[in-house]
């Protein structure tokens, strides 16, 4: 899906339409489901590392804004920033898929 297509803007319509009527919880649900649905869009192999990396972050938003000192919630951002900092590994995975896709 490419911003300069019909398609896109008949979704856009829809994601804009669809966030102004739903309350807070709504439309952070909304903008998830839709996530997915665009960029499952260009390429559906890369929605389980979309997916493993929301669950990633959820936990450590949870575990930061469970932590009560400030050292804390320091030491738990830091440790979960390290987590999904830039790797070698997905960025192989993501190039081994893209130079495969084109066989």
């Amino acid at each position: 899906m490419f911003f300069d297509t019909p398609i896109y803007f008949v979704f856009l319509t829809l994601v804009v339409l669809g966030y102004w009527r739903l309350g807070h919880r709504g439309q952070n649900w909304l903008l998830l489901v839709f996530s997915y649905i665009f960029y499952g869009w260009w390429d559906w192999r890369f929605l389980g590392l979309m997916a493993l990396s929301t669950v990633i972050d959820f936990i450590c938003a949870q575990w930061i804004a469970d932590s009560s000192e400030a050292r804390n919630k320091k030491v738990a951002l830091a440790g979960c920033g390290n987590t999904q900092s830039p790797s070698p590994r997905p960025s192989g995975v993501m190039r081994y898929q893209r130079s495969t896709s084109t066989i």
